[in-house]
């Protein structure tokens, strides 16, 4: 356990160690990510929902959460998610966890972890590997009565290429932004333009290791 601090945010966190990389040291010092957290902080407000697809421990459900919204943080990888009820239990953040996977059905999918095995940031869907549960969007906002979003972001590692086609016009249908990571050398398919086609602005490319903010 160490406690780390970045931008106003004082956290108390753990991680899981599978190499000599420390994330929150990368965190902390300033250096990860400062784009996706000002994404966060644009767009989300008190008492909105931020919708975490891919939360992994949960630094951007957290993130949220101090900015006075509730984050659902959705995350299969079972290490990852046992750091991420430690984070929510440590920190008293108001983020609902639900243990699963997005993908383009309803019911049951696999996953593999990356060679760092499980607990890396790159857990990814597959077609054998570890039987979790999964949902489409449209399902998961009806299980879960979710409402009021004012933004989802994605980080799947390329599974973005299955859930996308399904996830991307329904988010587009309830105006909601979104703001996905790229993962093309992981892709089952290609990610077609025309998945975004209900947005009225799309950021940045749909190819490569990008991130891309689809806007209302």
């Amino acid at each position: 356990m160490r406690e780390v601090t970045r931008g106003g945010a004082h956290w108390i966190v753990s991680e899981p160690s599978k190499s000599e990389y420390s994330f929150w040291t990368e965190f902390e010092n300033g250096t990860w990510e400062q784009e996706t957290l000002d994404i966060v902080d644009r767009f989300v407000t008190p008492n909105s929902t931020f919708l975490d697809i891919g939360a992994w421990t949960g630094p951007l459900s957290m993130w949220a959460a101090r900015l006075g919204a509730q984050a659902i943080a959705i995350e299969p990888d079972p290490v990852a998610v046992d750091y991420l009820n430690l984070h929510v239990a440590m920190n008293g953040a108001d983020i609902t966890i639900i243990d699963g996977a997005i993908s383009d059905h309803t019911g049951t999918t696999h996953i593999q972890p990356h060679e760092f095995g499980w607990g890396s940031t790159m857990t990814q869907l597959s077609d054998t590997g570890r039987e979790v549960q999964c949902w489409t969007l449209p399902d998961l906002f009806d299980w879960y009565d979710i409402e009021n979003v004012s933004l989802a972001k994605m980080d799947i590692e390329g599974g973005e290429s299955i859930v996308l086609e399904h996830a991307a016009p329904f988010l587009a249908s309830l105006s909601i932004p979104l703001f996905v990571s790229m993962h093309e050398p992981w892709w089952s398919r290609p990610v077609e333009r025309s998945w975004f086609d209900g947005y009225s602005e799309i950021q940045g490319e749909l190819h490569g290791w990008q991130s891309v903010l689809a806007l209302p």
